[in-house]
């Protein structure tokens, strides 16, 4: 009789919002984006970050929901 063998299953671990940015700016400059457009990109993503942050919000990409990015779009108000 063999053993019964143990499936490992992987951990996954939690990816935090930080962490992703500089992949996001690569992705960006190789889709050719505008150098604008790639800092404004980035610039609302440290936006989101700060105030997921200062609000004692989740910064895990999992653990971020809907309703985390309305309030800070709230806060910030309309775009001019």
């Amino acid at each position: 009789m063999t053993a019964p063998t143990r499936t490992m299953t992987p951990t996954l671990v939690p990816r935090e919002l930080a962490s992703l940015m500089p992949s996001r700016a690569r992705s960006l400059r190789a889709e050719n984006k505008s150098p604008r457009t790639v800092a404004a990109y980035l610039s609302g993503g440290q936006q989101l970050l700060s105030f997921l942050q200062a609000s004692g919000m989740p910064t895990t990409v999992d653990a971020i929901r809907r309703e985390h990015a309305r309030r800070e779009l709230h806060r910030a108000g309309p775009r001019e």
